[in-house]
């Protein structure tokens, strides 16, 4: 965070790479506590399975076009038909916790991204980025104000290629990496 002052806020950093033409390395992958996948993977399997295979929660949340960024555009339905599937703590509050702490950030500028999340290293078909992805601890930052002109603009970029491999072939690449 930047711009720290004595009333507890700071503002949000943007400082976004464009990390789609980094190639594919193949490396063990090791998980701490027991985890068997981390928070980012299960994130990105749920979205590879719904553009692949279950279209109709796409309603609830997606890959935005350009695949750099998801929305969660319908929180009531995300709530009742996803998330129950998606996680044992099928609390929304606890899902946006888990975002914070995995460093995925929103979009708050006016837009076709406004509300989206993202995170230089979450990019839809470059699910191999996902294992470098480090869990923060969060320790009482206070208030993080918004920093709009400071976010990246996803439509300026090119856009990546459309979901192709499907989560059993997905969970297949994983698991032969130790996750």
């Amino acid at each position: 965070m930047a711009d720290e002052s004595n009333t507890g806020t700071s503002v949000a950093e943007h400082n976004y790479q464009d990390l789609s033409g980094v190639p594919e390395k193949v490396k063990k992958i090791i998980t701490k506590g027991g985890v068997k996948e981390t928070f980012p993977i299960k994130l990105f399997k749920l979205l590879q399975h719904i553009d692949l295979e279950e279209s109709n929660h796409a309603q609830y949340i997606s890959w935005q076009p350009h695949g750099r960024s998801f929305r969660i555009h319908n929180i009531k339905g995300f709530k009742a038909h996803v998330l129950p599937n998606f996680s044992v703590k099928a609390r929304y509050e606890s899902f946006r916790r888990q975002l914070n702490l995995w460093g995925f950030k929103r979009i708050t500028r006016n837009g076709p991204d406004q509300g989206s999340y993202y995170h230089i290293m979450f990019l839809r078909t470059r699910f191999w980025l996902c294992h470098d992805i480090s869990r923060t601890a969060i320790l009482g930052q206070g208030r993080i104000l918004p920093n709009p002109e400071a976010e990246p603009d996803f439509s300026s970029m090119p856009p990546l290629p459309p979901s192709s491999i499907s989560r059993s072939n997905l969970d297949e690449k994983v698991r032969s990496r130790g996750c």
